[in-house]
């Protein structure tokens, strides 16, 4: 994959022997919207950050940073003190102004982008 089985927004990779893949494909500018299917409207995505992403809830700058819609939401997670110490608790607020994980060749179109970021919520 030009994605190299990599999250986009938490940079999560998992790979198995069977070759199962978490990662969905994600459109940065949806069919619906004459969208195409092409590497470069694409993103790989976890379920989650798919769904956050389908939401408004975080899209991405002209220079490949990630923008969260940090006023549009409220998140919380388990207590750390209850989790093993290696633990990660998944915040989407914190990964506002972070680079994109792209560690394949593959790089957005900036139009689909400026499209997507567009409709950030509370933008």
């Amino acid at each position: 994959s030009g994605h190299r089985f990599t999250c986009a927004l938490t940079g999560y990779r998992l790979t198995t022997a069977t070759g199962f893949n978490l990662l969905e494909a994600a459109h940065i500018k949806p069919h619906a919207q004459h969208g195409p299917d092409t590497p470069d409207n694409g993103l790989a995505l976890t379920p989650t950050a798919h769904a956050l992403f389908d939401a408004h809830l975080w899209s991405i700058s002209p220079d490949l940073r990630i923008v969260v819609a940090r006023d549009a939401f409220e998140e919380s997670s388990v207590s750390l003190e209850s989790l093993a110490s290696s633990f990660s608790p998944f915040s989407l607020k914190a990964l506002h102004g972070k680079p994109l994980h792209l560690p394949g060749p593959l790089r957005p179109n900036p139009d689909y982008l400026s499209y997507h970021l567009h409709y950030l919520k509370g933008a």
